[in-house]
């Protein structure tokens, strides 16, 4: 899980920690990685480290590794990482709450929207607007894809089909 530019979140600082403790639970429970950087060099050599532990399997150094906001960004290695520090969720109001199925997720998530209400998709009619044009211009298949070499090949497995 990767965010950047976290030095300008202009939020108060509970809503940062609710975020960075949610984000870290969702890495935890699923085994990923959690990474958010600022626009800080420092920040940039401790995500170099982490992206050549993943990429080349290359020893870590745990003094990259960041668990506090307040210093800066956030970067924890899968695995490195337990649901003792994280600690408990918020306590919150659950009226209005959907639930997911998954009790302990439920527990981060219902707090979360609350901080962070979700939007909905059909108040927002531009967006949804939007997203119908482009999935049409997406599967329209007789204008064409825009690069030739992707509608030539279209075409040949379009015709290979028919055969």
């Amino acid at each position: 899980i990767t965010g950047n530019r976290l030095d300008k979140y202009t939020l108060d600082t509970g809503k940062l920690k609710q975020f960075a403790r949610s984000m870290r639970f969702l890495a935890h429970m699923y085994g990923a990685s959690l990474v958010f950087t600022s626009d800080h060099e420092r920040e940039a050599t401790k995500l170099r480290a982490l992206l050549n532990h993943l990429i080349f399997q290359s020893a870590y150094d745990q003094k990259y590794t960041l668990f506090d906001s307040d210093k800066g960004g956030i970067l924890i290695p899968a695995g490195s990482d337990t649901f003792v520090n994280i600690g408990d969720p918020v306590p919150c109001n659950m009226a209005n709450f959907k639930p997911t199925g998954d009790a302990e997720l439920d527990r981060w998530k219902a707090p979360f929207d609350e901080t962070f209400p979700p939007t909905k998709a059909q108040d927002d009619k531009k967006g949804a607007a939007s997203d119908k044009e482009f999935l049409e211009q997406l599967y329209n298949t007789t204008t064409g894809y825009g690069e030739p070499l992707i509608d030539a090949m279209r075409k040949q497995k379009d015709a290979e089909l028919e055969q």
